[in-house]
């Protein structure tokens, strides 16, 4: 009598019954890290000591979060003028 020999691996596996884990929901730490990339593109956290919130575009810092501070900052760079200011950059307009 000769030993059994499978010809396939699943042959001679245990099939077990498992409910797969439902999918955890990364939105909000996709959403984090999206803005966390804006930020980092913005180049705001390298300014202040707020994690760039309180940056003026050109790396200048402001106080209060009461309103956009309303600043033009002439970047000779880019030859304009510009009001972005808090991590992401946000104009007066927006």
């Amino acid at each position: 009598m000769s030993a059994y020999s499978p010809t396939h691996w699943l042959e001679e596996a245990e099939l077990l019954r498992v409910e797969p884990v439902p999918p955890t929901d990364t939105r909000a730490g996709n959403v984090a890290a999206f803005l966390d990339t804006l930020a980092f593109a913005e180049g705001t956290p390298r300014f202040g000591h707020q994690d760039g919130f309180n940056v003026i575009v050109g790396g200048k810092t402001f106080n209060s979060y009461d309103d956009h501070p309303r600043q033009l900052v002439w970047l000779p760079a880019y030859e304009i003028h510009s009001s972005a200011a808090g991590r992401y950059q946000f104009l007066i307009r927006t």
